[in-house]
């Protein structure tokens, strides 16, 4: 491929409950590393430029490119990540959750994670247990399987069993702010980023009706243009874009509400043109090895032509 899409949630040589349950976050010597074997093999380019090279397909590609993509919108963007991109002048677009600005919600993945960390302060033998397996209706060895197997729809339930063990998350997400506040992403913008929409709350898009999927789009770019006052042009789907379907895609280009989308399938491509799918690379593997095993699977997949996402 003439171009690759790495993307990652947070950097941090911190130990972060909210994530500690979810998956690996890389230190800074990890992610610093990562760069530097990315800048030798890929030419950082802007998303201006990313979605230039697009619409003439690549053609224009004498270098393979790469536009670097960070999902979430937690602090450590601007804390820990933007320093070190500025420093080493790398481009990247920092996709945001609109409702998570400021600390005013947080993901119900996340607060998972922080249930989970302070269930395992607490002797399995406690009434605890017992009180959140009624909670969640379900054995007390299965509790933490059950608060990991949660869906969107389900965040009642986290508060819930939160609760249980004197979690109030108003007062978590006060105390310890994990996410950008509206002046960390103007400045942000002032550095040279670029914003995107991440949706309002991170649901599963194929879980929802499409006029939910169009709302979560059009809501989350208008309150991030109205918090930064400049255009947002992007989309990166939470979780997946699995099953998402073209008629959604049909609507929100042919309404011009983004320029380009991004999902989360690794080195394949997509039959919508615009939508584009990238890496994630917080794995148990070193950088060289990632990207060593998504160039073996798109080969392979390309030999017998199943390398294309196909929509319906």
């Amino acid at each position: 491929m003439r171009y690759i899409l790495p993307f990652y949630h947070v950097v941090s040589d911190e130990t972060l409950p909210h994530l500690k349950h979810l998956y690996r976050v890389k230190s800074v010597r990890e992610f610093e590393h990562d760069l530097d074997y990315l800048c030798r093999h890929y030419e950082p380019v802007t998303l201006d430029a990313f979605i230039r090279f697009g619409n003439n397909g690549f053609q224009d590609v004498r270098r393979p490119i790469m536009h670097l993509t960070f999902d979430d919108g937690l602090r450590e963007c601007a804390k820990v990540i933007s320093p070190i991109l500025k420093q080493k002048g790398i481009p990247a677009t920092f996709f945001i959750n609109s409702d998570f600005v400021d600390n005013r919600a947080m993901m119900f993945r996340l607060k998972a994670s922080v249930l989970i960390d302070a269930l395992f302060h607490i002797s399995p033998l406690s009434s605890t247990h017992d009180e959140i397996g009624r909670v969640l209706c379900c054995p007390k060895k299965r509790i933490i399987a059950t608060i990991q197997s949660l869906k969107y729809s389900d965040a009642h339930l986290i508060d819930a069993a939160a609760l249980v063990v004197g979690i109030d998350f108003n007062d978590w997400l006060t105390k310890h702010q994990p996410y950008l506040n509206a002046d960390e992403l103007r400045q942000l913008v002032h550095d040279g980023f670029d914003i995107g929409s991440h949706s309002v709350d991170h649901p599963e898009f194929r879980y929802l009706p499409i006029d939910e999927q169009v709302s979560q789009l059009t809501v989350s770019v208008a309150a991030l243009q109205q918090m930064i006052g400049t255009d947002v042009r992007s989309f990166s789907f939470p979780f997946t874009d699995y099953q998402v379907s073209k008629h959604f895609f049909d609507t929100i280009y042919a309404n011009k509400m983004v320029d380009v989308t991004f999902g989360t399938a690794g080195m394949k491509e997509d039959v919508i043109e615009k939508n584009y799918q990238r890496i994630a690379m917080e794995t148990k593997w070193g950088v060289d090895f990632t990207l060593a095993f998504q160039r073996l699977k798109w080969m392979g997949r390309s030999m017998i032509g199943v390398n294309h996402i196909r929509r319906s």
